[in-house]
């Protein structure tokens, strides 16, 4: 019936749009959001657990100023009162970063916040707490604590993959309307497609990286939603030139959002299910070939990739190797054995790399970007799968994430958005791709794939 209460579900699930109306119209307030969202999320981290920190009267003072501005209408812009979640690698002011490690469990708390944050304060957003993840945003270890273990709200047994793990499963299950993330390995991409959301990595220093990343130059901050609206949103408000990042570029300032109707006919999409550096699951194929399929309705024209990529993944282990010692940089003095064993390995395999070896790996890379950015003289987009193959149990290791490594190293933007389902009911998503700084061109592709695919939400907990 006209006017009947939303129920708190409908509430959490609600798009930034419908949210930002209820508060221009006095329906409801981002502290009554708040409240609701504190519940949820207090009631689901006993089984999803994507929060290790939740907000608490910090997060309701800021959804009182918000409220406050929305009565006088005069909020500080679109996403005033908009609940985002920080995953726990980068700094917030006031709490801890302990990078999903034991060792950083003593941490203490940050006096300033990431740039990325900065914005996202600055706008009037409600960070509502930092998501867990991966151990220093490395791998998922299946012999962690339960404690610690964040569940896929689609199949509780599941993994969301990572290492933005939290950040996808509290997006997915309605703890906020968005979150950040980090990218340097398909850490954003690979859990929303997992979780069935939106994840974008956009184009390397879109966002600035500061404080600074052991990820280096493969770092990207991302963002996930549950659509791609809520995902141009964000971007557009923590993107933006910095000095403190010596990578960041003066892009031209962009609203992501506009454009998003434009569609996509006329492009021309180039396609490959693996580009030669792995297998896929027979039911990410599936779905892969389905989506293919569809992409006439969108009146693009499409064309195979002829690009084979067999050696990527040893390339980028030579790379990342030496990351590891920058990661334990973050661990005080006297907790070391405390953490991730496979970052302690790597740690000390890089002490046995030779710069020759480092430098032709560095060169390797240099070569493949060279090779995708001549891709794009004769396409607009590319097309693949988002993973090879579906969620793992939470007792198996995880895939590797090879498709999404590749942007990593290019450094071009990407987006995964939900496309299908396996046979289990797993999500399975698709990326796609464009040249570098043009973010907005890759979501404008997504949105019309969305358009096909519409967002769908898991069973509740």
């Amino acid at each position: 019936m006209p006017g009947q209460p939303m129920s708190p579900e409908e509430l959490c699930y609600m798009t930034a749009d419908a949210l930002r109306a209820g508060y221009s119209k006095g329906t409801f307030s981002p502290l009554e959001i708040c409240e609701v969202l504190l519940a949820r999320m207090s009631a689901l981290n006993d089984t999803v657990n994507a929060y290790v920190l939740l907000g608490g009267e910090e997060l309701r003072e800021a959804a009182k100023a918000s409220s406050a501005r929305w009565r006088d209408a005069s909020p500080l812009g679109p996403l005033d009162g908009i609940p985002v979640a920080v995953k726990d690698v980068l700094p917030v002011r006031g709490w801890p970063t302990r990078h999903g490690s034991p060792a950083c469990a003593g941490a203490s708390a940050e006096s300033r916040d990431a740039v990325a944050v900065a914005r996202l304060r600055e706008a009037g957003a409600l960070i509502t707490g930092k998501t867990r993840t991966w151990e220093f945003a490395w791998h998922g270890r299946v012999d962690r604590p339960p404690e610690e273990v964040v569940r896929n709200p689609w199949a509780l047994e599941h993994s969301t993959l990572g290492s933005s793990s939290g950040s996808a499963a509290a997006v997915a299950s309605g703890q906020g309307v968005a979150a950040l993330g980090t990218d340097s390995g398909g850490s954003v991409r690979g859990p929303a497609s997992a979780c069935g959301i939106v994840g974008i990595k956009p184009t390397q220093a879109r966002v600035p990286v500061y404080p600074p990343s052991p990820m280096m130059e493969m770092e990207h901050i991302g963002v996930l939603a549950r659509t791609v609206r809520d995902a141009a949103l964000v971007l557009g408000t923590v993107a933006g030139y910095h000095s403190l990042d010596p990578d960041s570029w003066p892009f031209a300032e962009e609203n992501f959002e506009d454009g998003l109707e434009t569609g996509i006919e006329g492009l021309t999409i180039g396609i490959s299910s693996t580009f030669g550096c792995t297998e896929l699951h027979p039911d990410v194929e599936d779905v892969f070939d389905e989506v293919v399929a569809n992409l006439g309705q969108l009146g693009v024209n499409t064309t195979i990739l002829d690009i084979k990529l067999g050696d990527v993944y040893e390339n980028t282990t030579t790379i990342y190797t030496p990351m590891a010692m920058a990661s334990l940089d973050e661990v005080p003095t006297g907790k070391e054995s405390l953490a991730d064993p496979l970052v302690l390995e790597l740690n000390a395999d890089s002490t046995q790399l030779s710069s020759k070896d480092y430098f032709r790996a560095l060169q390797q890379r240099l070569a493949i970007r060279r090779l995708f950015t001549h891709a794009f003289d004769n396409v607009d987009l590319m097309l693949t799968p988002t993973l090879e193959t579906v969620p793992n149990r939470l007792t198996e290791p995880s895939p590797d994430m090879l498709l999404n490594r590749i942007f990593d190293l290019t450094g071009q933007p990407s987006v995964s958005v939900p496309v299908g389902s396996s046979e289990t009911g797993l999500p399975i998503g698709v990326q796609i791709v464009a040249n570098k700084g043009q973010d907005a061109l890759a979501l404008r592709a997504a949105h019309a794939l969305e358009k096909l695919y519409p967002p769908r939400r898991p069973p509740e907990p």
